[in-house]
């Protein structure tokens, strides 16, 4: 029956190489009660049997006997009737050898609460920022930990040499009532139908990243309500935190023109294609010191209130602050993409083509597409979520195939006494 049903779906997909990766390959299989039992090497299968096959599998299938067809995966003797996915939260539970796919939770319960953060978004009225009507509060967390954002991943950043400026991604938000949503990300357009304005970059990762850790230094404040997170900062001050260390006339009007992108180059979130949401990561700057130079330049910033209410609510995985100091651009997007669920303990194996796509990676050879890949793992390697775990990536080959493998390490404990034997040593 399986083979049947192969044979037919062969003819309808007209397209042998994924045909004989995904489906060709699964040897074992039965049908039994209108229930077809596929066995599948790892989760990569099952997300890609059920985007690119599952539905013609199940036309066929009715087509041919009137009745609806259940499919049920095995993955090492386990049954999983839907893609299983490990919470994603900043546990420092360890478990070994599960692989997964990333996707983004929102810390919203519905999709409506959602959509209202990012229609207040738009509504919020832009006015002078006086200082008697800002409120401060209590540092959650302490100064070694910068904010990742549950609802920003790797799809809202680009590369700097990208040169797509109406680039649109499909993007899955999670809801706390265990529903999700797809909705479509329109990078760098300021509404349907008009031209796009330019893309967030990498960079623009990292000043988000870094204004948002000196807004938790400076004591969390809002204005009037949780609603409209402000820092105030010296310009220096930030380009000193994203570690330049000779600070020139260029870099700061390079790093003041990063600002400004973050308030003006919108995004736009659509469900169906013609209602629009749409917002930018800060919503307004006050000058407050400028005398025409910009190396004395102090600004305050008001975030906008889709990130301020996810930082009011502290409902944000704490990352080291290293990932803003991480200058490759596809260790930055890896970092987006996947360090929450590998702190929490999930290792993941991600085959290279799943992994290109997922992080946007153009490349017309596979030789330097590996070579971008080991330069980007070595900055990777460098990376530690806290003190007392770090992030280990490698690129392994197996029969024929690569695959990203990825996962949190504990530190090993300092020996006091072979340090102090060391430093007797030295001072011999």
């Amino acid at each position: 029956m399986w083979q049947k049903l192969k044979e037919e779906l062969k003819l309808r997909l007209n397209d042998d190489h994924g045909y004989g990766i995904w489906i060709d390959t699964i040897k074992e299989a039965k049908i039994k009660n209108n229930i077809l039992y596929l066995t599948v090497p790892d989760n990569i299968f099952i997300l890609r049997i059920e985007k690119n096959y599952s539905p013609i599998i199940k036309t066929i299938w009715k087509s041919v006997y009137n009745i609806e067809l259940q499919i049920i995966y095995i993955i090492n003797e386990k049954l999983y009737d839907t893609i299983p996915i490990p919470p994603i939260n900043s546990t420092s539970k360890k478990v070994a050898n599960i692989k997964t796919w990333q996707k983004l939770n929102t810390n919203y319960k519905n999709k409506m609460e959602f959509e209202r953060c990012i229609k207040k978004s738009e509504d919020i009225n832009i006015e002078s920022l006086e200082c008697n009507n800002i409120i401060e509060m209590t540092p959650k967390y302490g100064s070694e930990s910068v904010a990742s954002l549950g609802t920003i991943g790797s799809e809202f950043f680009t590369y700097s040499t990208d040169k797509r400026k109406n680039s649109e991604i499909d993007v899955k938000f999670n809801f706390t009532e265990r529903k999700s949503e797809v909705y479509r990300l329109h990078r760098g357009k300021e509404a349907f139908g008009i031209p796009a304005v330019g893309q967030l970059t990498t960079n623009h990762a990292r000043v988000l990243f870094a204004l948002i850790h000196i807004w938790q230094e400076n004591g969390c404040k809002f204005y009037k309500t949780e609603d409209q997170a402000v820092v105030e900062l010296p310009l220096k001050q930030l380009i000193n935190k994203l570690g330049c260390k000779k600070i020139g006339g260029s870099t700061i009007k390079l790093f003041y023109s990063r600002i400004k992108d973050l308030i003006h180059y919108p995004y736009i979130l659509s469900r169906d294609g013609t209602k629009a949401l749409g917002f930018t990561f800060l919503s307004n700057m006050n000058t407050l010191y400028n005398e025409g130079n910009l190396k004395k330049l102090i600004l305050r910033l008001m975030f906008n209130p889709f990130i301020s209410r996810q930082l009011a609510d502290r409902k944000v995985f704490f990352r080291n602050p290293g990932c803003y100091l991480t200058r490759n651009a596809i260790a930055l997007k890896f970092i987006l993409a996947y360090d929450r669920i590998i702190y929490a303990g999930y290792k993941i194996r991600i085959a290279i083509l799943d992994f290109v796509s997922k992080l946007e990676i153009k490349y017309k050879r596979q030789d330097v597409l590996l070579k971008a890949l080991n330069r980007a793992i070595i900055a990777l390697n460098k990376y530690d979520f806290d003190n007392d775990c770090s992030l280990r990536v490698e690129l392994k080959k197996e029969d024929k195939l690569y695959f990203i493998i990825a996962e949190r390490t504990e530190k090993k404990p300092t020996n006091c006494f072979s340090l102090r034997f060391c430093y007797w040593l030295i001072a011999i």
